[in-house]
């Protein structure tokens, strides 16, 4: 046996790796609550559509320890050694790597609202909102994903991550930060979007799945 693969097993048989999205605070306190194993954090960053392609050929990969102690610091590294390469990789705090997933996923959703208000205030001219995407989508700043306002079938910021990962964001900022500023425009940029993807007949069940029966599909 290799010296790789017996620090594998070993780590295998002591470490327990949350890959699912979780609010920040999620992993330390899991490993107060277990202190006999290692529990580190490695966010997942796959689409639905090409989550087999994501995984093996991972653009980042992060792994977040919930404590700066040295065991922490060598699983962790040995951690990087058995995923598949990244051209990104990085060890930081657990609660760091949980809101890096939360934070690209609400960023993508805000942009994707956006897009449809710049959808329809290029419809309410008259213009092409297709025009002004692909010359927007030319500064590399903006990025080159989310320019497309209807998508699977409807509007808005659809799909099971989106609607489950901005909701538990809202209500996590809202008992964290004391910023009514703040809190207003995150429930609002919900409202809207549920506005959305009910008006254009998208993802119904998943809404009520997040936010409950009071959510009634309004396409006629």
């Amino acid at each position: 046996m290799s010296g790789t693969t017996r620090r594998s097993s070993d780590l295998a048989r002591a470490c327990s790796v949350i890959k699912s999205t979780v609010l920040p605070g999620t992993t330390e306190a899991m490993q107060k609550a277990h202190p006999r194993i290692i529990i580190l954090n490695s966010p997942e960053f796959l689409t639905e559509a090409n989550a087999r392609r994501d995984v093996a050929k991972p653009m980042r990969n992060i792994i977040g320890v919930p404590s700066d102690s040295p065991r922490h610091r060598r699983a962790a590294r040995l951690l990087l050694r058995i995923l598949p390469r990244a051209p990104f990789e990085k060890i930081m705090r657990a609660r760091d790597a949980e809101l890096v997933k939360y934070g690209g996923n609400c960023l993508l959703y805000i942009k994707t609202l956006f897009i449809n208000i710049l959808y329809d205030a290029a419809e309410g001219l008259g213009g092409s909102f297709a025009e002004v995407a692909e010359a927007m989508a030319a500064d590399a700043r903006l990025g080159k994903s989310h320019w497309k306002a209807i998508f699977d079938g409807g509007r808005g910021a659809g799909g099971h991550c989106f609607i489950k990962d901005f909701a538990a964001f809202s209500s996590f900022y809202s008992r964290v930060v004391k910023d009514p500023a703040g809190r207003a425009l995150l429930r609002a940029a919900e409202k809207k979007n549920i506005a959305l993807l009910l008006g254009s007949g998208k993802d119904a069940e998943l809404l009520r799945g997040v936010y409950g029966a009071k959510v009634r599909s309004k396409k006629k």
